[in-house]
């Protein structure tokens, strides 16, 4: 004969988060930050505050697709023969696409619109003088020309809103919020891997 079972009376055992299991927090809002790095999910809803200056926006969006790339792809334009062939298939094959949505306050949708109409007439006047001094044979116009071209590159990064550091498939790693801006979201101690 079998003992009669008894009924179970202990209390559930609470559910415990495993920490190196789960490095992230969950949140409504899909974005962290550490230090000065602002950690987004995809398709995430930040909230309607300038990431540049942490104003209201009243609901005005910036929606961009970001691409990212490995810094070392950079590399094969140091290997003169096919170096730009293999930069190509390997920017094809490792490049990822985010897709950002971030509210922006008219002041810097402003200012980033003034730095690359200043980037694309840098430009041209750029090219301009360039095919100027070739065509005349006056090297130091033509450095000139090459000059602008430079500036003009430089010009155009200063106008992005956000910089990304890595994407994978889940979030997006970026640099350039505002301190206000990165105060109000949840912290996290390291980045995750």
């Amino acid at each position: 004969m079998t003992a009669p079972q008894l009924p179970n009376t202990s209390p559930p055992l609470p559910l415990q988060t495993l920490p190196y299991y789960t490095p992230i927090p969950t949140s409504t809002q899909g974005a962290w930050r550490t230090g000065k790095t602002l950690i987004i999910a995809q398709n995430a809803v930040l909230p309607d505050c300038c990431v540049k200056c942490n104003l209201p926006t009243g609901g005005a969006r910036y929606r961009h697709n970001i691409t990212w790339y490995p810094w070392y792809l950079l590399l094969m334009f140091l290997y003169p023969r096919f170096g730009l062939i293999v930069l190509l298939i390997l920017y094809l094959v490792l490049k990822k696409t985010f897709p950002l949505n971030i509210a922006v306050c008219p002041r810097h949708r402003r200012q980033r619109r003034v730095r690359i109409a200043a980037a694309f007439v840098t430009m041209l006047a750029g090219i301009y003088v360039l095919i100027f001094g070739v065509a005349h044979f006056r090297t130091p116009i033509a450095l000139v020309g090459t000059l602008l071209i430079a500036a003009a590159f430089l010009i155009a990064a200063t106008a992005r809103i956000l910089r990304p550091i890595k994407i994978d498939k889940t979030r997006g790693y970026f640099r350039g919020a505002s301190p206000e801006f990165l105060d109000t979201l949840p912290g996290l101690a390291t980045l995750p891997d």
